[in-house]
């Protein structure tokens, strides 16, 4: 009773911001695409797409950077890694940045996925932070002051499944973090890994 009182209260505040009608958006290979505010568990589920809400945030910035930025279109927030990015913004964000949301399934063929159930390894989900809270990881010193809010430059990345945040510098992130296994942070133990759900094609 306890969890569904809590999933209940969290999917109210999700689509108390979903985004009010359809949004389509282009690819850079013709096709157009639906935003999605709520997961989809179809067959026409991606893995990595990100849910879009509506947010009245000021202080986030466009998560495609200033020289990629259109600045169209009204901003929307995913909930799952909190960036924030324009509607005008989100085609160069999954086709040119690449940047994905955390995975949610394995999408595997019917022959592979017994071996894919074996698979429990999951890695950190880097986000690039243009201001952050709390203190770095590894060096231990604070991020920011509040006169920075409004910087443009990145000064943290931090794991959107454990939430470990480090300075975006080499003597605090190396790249052999990219490759480090997550243990999901304090909740790991009330989290679905992403390994346990697997998307199979019908038969």
């Amino acid at each position: 009773m306890f969890f569904k009182l809590i999933l209940n209260t969290v999917f109210y505040a999700i689509e108390s911001k979903a985004i009010q009608g359809e949004i389509k958006i282009s690819t850079e290979n013709g096709e157009t695409r639906t935003l999605r505010s709520a997961p989809d568990w179809g067959e026409t589920a991606i893995n990595g797409d990100h849910l879009w809400v509506s947010t009245s945030a000021s202080g986030e910035l466009c998560y495609v950077g200033e020289n990629e930025c259109s600045k169209q279109g009204p901003r929307l927030c995913c909930p799952a890694c909190k960036i924030t990015a324009h509607t005008g913004c989100i085609g160069i964000l999954i086709d040119k940045i690449k940047f994905h949301c955390k995975p949610t399934f394995k999408d595997v063929g019917v022959r592979q996925y017994r071996e894919v159930l074996l698979q429990t390894v999951i890695h950190h989900h880097w986000v690039h932070r243009r201001h952050q809270k709390g203190r770095c990881r590894q060096c231990g010193k604070s991020f920011q002051s509040k006169l920075s809010f409004g910087n443009k430059e990145i000064v943290a990345l931090g794991c959107s499944w454990c939430k470990t945040n480090f300075h975006n510098k080499e003597t605090c992130f190396c790249m052999e973090r990219l490759t480090e296994t997550c243990n999901l942070g304090i909740h790991g133990d009330l989290i679905i890994p992403p390994s346990w759900i697997v998307k199979l094609p019908r038969k």
